[in-house]
């Protein structure tokens, strides 16, 4: 006897497929399917901020009801803080940061604006995190964000990267997020 299992896709019952060595499920988890839809973006990048230095982010998410889930990352040569927050009161953006979408063969942009060194940033609103990175000033360290925030509909989200060990410090960053409208039942 022969069992089937079927997926709905909002149109049509189709036959899920299994490999046909093992007849295991082949499943992709929700992030990897956005990258397939060309709806994930990302930027990575690193700076040597000097002793006492800090490098400035903004990230402008749209007034729609496509929702952005974002995630960073952080790593430092030596000891470094940060800090996300939500609803900075910020007077210019600063200058604008090429985005990458993930699927290189989608030609959809990121509706979620970036810039670097915005202008009278005024340090309000909602913490989403901070943390410092390092032990002391010798030894560097990272953080990711492995807990996914979607970001406020119309919000600037402010991000702070500052140097803390006195001395120069190679600091890179990533961040990414997809871009999803939710589907009603």
């Amino acid at each position: 006897m022969k069992s089937y299992l079927y997926a709905y896709n909002g149109v049509n019952f189709r036959e899920v497929r299994s490999d046909k060595s093992t007849r295991a499920l082949s499943i992709i988890d929700y992030v990897h399917h956005e990258i397939h839809a060309g709806s994930h973006f990302r930027v990575v990048d690193y700076t040597d901020l000097s002793s006492g230095a800090s490098i400035e982010f903004l990230f402008t998410a749209p007034d729609s009801d496509k929702e952005i889930h974002f995630f960073f990352e952080i790593s430092t040569e030596a000891e470094a803080e940060y800090l996300f927050v939500e609803d900075a009161v910020i007077a210019g953006s600063g200058t604008t940061v090429t985005t990458i979408n993930s699927n290189r063969n989608s030609t959809k942009t990121a509706s979620l604006n970036l810039f670097h060194t915005p202008v009278d940033v005024t340090i309000s609103g909602t913490t989403l995190a901070k943390s410092r990175l390092g032990a002391g000033r010798k030894l560097g360290g990272s953080d990711r964000n492995d807990d996914e925030i979607i970001l406020k509909r119309n919000s600037k989200n402010y991000l702070r990267i500052m140097e803390k060990a006195g001395s120069a410090n190679l600091i890179g960053w990533s961040f990414s997020w997809y871009e999803h409208t939710p589907k009603e039942d």
